[in-house]
């Protein structure tokens, strides 16, 4: 993903970059809970702009508009583990319960019980990673002729 943002801080070589949401923030659930969303940087606030840290390769000045680009290899990969791997434990435990439990609401009860739990704890642990991996780069400083 790329967007274009303004630097508004910095901090050694991490700048904290403010920028429009782009339509595609609307259906982002992570946009709409904390900020810390993977693609706009995976849970943020209802307002109009999105405020991320970024790795400031080129030596960006608070100030400057710049362009950032995330990597859509990592982005597809959290979306893998915060939806389909709560299917995939889901599943395992309906059939696990099913295997080893003679009641017949077991597996049932099993199957939403893990959807949830797992479902939660890989979005926290998903957000635990990408506040420590800055995976948003400044790659470009732009003119403002080209905005």
């Amino acid at each position: 993903m790329n967007a274009i943002g303004k630097v508004i801080q910095i901090n050694d070589d991490v700048a904290t970059v403010v920028w429009q949401r782009s339509s595609s923030c609307e259906s982002c659930h992570n946009c709409k809970n904390s900020n810390t969303c993977h693609v706009h940087l995976v849970f943020g606030n209802q307002s109009e702009s999105v405020q991320i840290k970024a790795r400031n390769k080129v030596g960006a000045k608070v100030g400057d508009s710049v362009m950032l680009e995330t990597s859509t290899t990592k982005t597809l990969l959290i979306s893998v583990f915060v939806f389909i791997m709560p299917v995939i434990i889901s599943l395992i435990s309906y059939f696990v319960t099913d295997k080893y439990l003679a009641a017949s609401i077991s597996p049932g009860i099993s199957l939403v019980v893990s959807f949830v739990v797992s479902f939660v704890l890989l979005v926290k642990l998903m957000n635990v990673y990408v506040k420590r991996d800055l995976s948003v780069n400044i790659v470009k400083i732009v003119e403002e002729s080209e905005l």
